[in-house]
């Protein structure tokens, strides 16, 4: 059994149709994937969780930002695994940052 990973996370950009894109490819990330949740959506910004096996899932997100053309586009992901002691935040803001531990 994998330990599970608690991740939590806000998206921010200033264009409206760039979050509703984003927001539709979360919930798609969420139903095929990911054990997630959006909690909050205002004009800039979306904020939620999900969990994961381990650790935040790169593998996933990686291209997730692909295609869209919006360089105001920031993420921040706060991720917890307490069973191997686990805690890193990772950014995307014109490309993935490395993981801060």
């Amino acid at each position: 059994m994998a330990n599970i990973c608690a991740n939590k996370f806000y998206i921010f950009a200033e264009s409206k149709e760039t979050l509703e894109e984003i927001e539709s490819r979360l919930k798609t990330l969420f139903k095929e994937h990911l054990d997630g949740e959006i909690t909050y959506v205002f004009s800039n910004c979306i904020e939620g969780y999900f969990d994961s096996r381990w650790n935040f899932p790169m593998d996933l997100f990686e291209d997730f930002f692909k295609g869209i053309d919006d360089d105001t586009i920031y993420m921040r992901c706060l991720s917890e695994e307490y069973g191997m002691d686990l805690v890193s935040m990772n950014i995307y803001d014109e490309g993935w940052r490395e993981p801060q531990y």
